[in-house]
């Protein structure tokens, strides 16, 4: 595993992000997270911006630290980042439940932002992860939990905050694949109608998964998992 200081430079205007990143690639092709810096790189392109590794680091720690104390060094503003600390550049962080709760409505709201948007409004609609991006994902997951384990402490505190939320999620998916589906014969109008999800995925030898965006309004042309027999047939619920 990798963790570094990095800074990126817009050719044209000098204005620079320093950020860190943990990774193991570190050609990975990472350019930030932060707010302005994503802005300038849609503005201007990538390639009209360079990267340098300042530091190498042992640990997460120690390159938040690192990152910190960089950025106290670089307080101007020919930089596009938010916050001079390895806090990064969230200006909700003193938000209370009630504001969080409101501001993120207003995302949900707005046609324009992404969070919240299913089916077609969604922005990875039709898209699918390269296996190059999934297996390095992968690594990255099984690496962190190897490093976590050592630390008793912080291991137990994550487990509480994740399992949770695990098991949250198991019960909404359950809930999910055990609802009644309905599928309409496009020509014939014959209607077959399945106990479940689950049910429904078997006839047509598909994954759950697959028949689950259908009834979220993707197309089955998006879905490559999709069999030949679906496509004369409308899912409901």
């Amino acid at each position: 595993m990798y963790y570094i200081i990095y800074k990126i430079t817009n050719i044209h205007n000098n204005k620079f992000y320093i950020g860190s990143h943990q990774t193991l690639n570190q050609n990975d092709g990472y350019f930030g997270s932060g707010i302005y810096i994503r802005r300038a790189l849609k503005k201007y392109g990538i390639d009209s911006f360079k990267k340098e590794i300042l530091f190498y680091l042992d640990s997460k720690e120690e390159m938040l630290a690192k990152e910190t104390e960089v950025l106290q060094q670089y307080k101007t503003d020919r930089t596009y980042n938010l916050k001079f600390c390895a806090m990064g550049g969230n200006t909700r962080e003193k938000y209370n439940k009630k504001k969080k709760a409101a501001y993120i409505k207003k995302l949900i709201d707005n046609p324009k932002s992404p969070i919240g948007k299913s089916g077609k409004n969604n922005h990875m609609y039709g898209q699918k992860h390269s296996q190059e991006y999934c297996k390095l994902r992968s690594e990255q997951q099984k690496q962190f939990i190897k490093e976590i384990k050592q630390d008793p402490i912080r291991y137990k505190k994550w487990r509480d905050k994740v399992v949770p939320r695990a098991i949250e999620q198991c019960k909404r998916m359950s809930e999910i694949r055990s609802k009644k589906v309905k599928a309409v014969n496009k020509t014939t109008g014959e209607v077959l109608n399945f106990k479940s999800l689950t049910e429904c995925a078997a006839y047509f030898n598909i994954s759950a998964s697959s028949v689950a965006k259908i009834l979220k309004g993707y197309s089955t042309a998006k879905i490559t998992s999709t069999s030949i027999k679906l496509n004369n047939y409308k899912l409901t619920n």
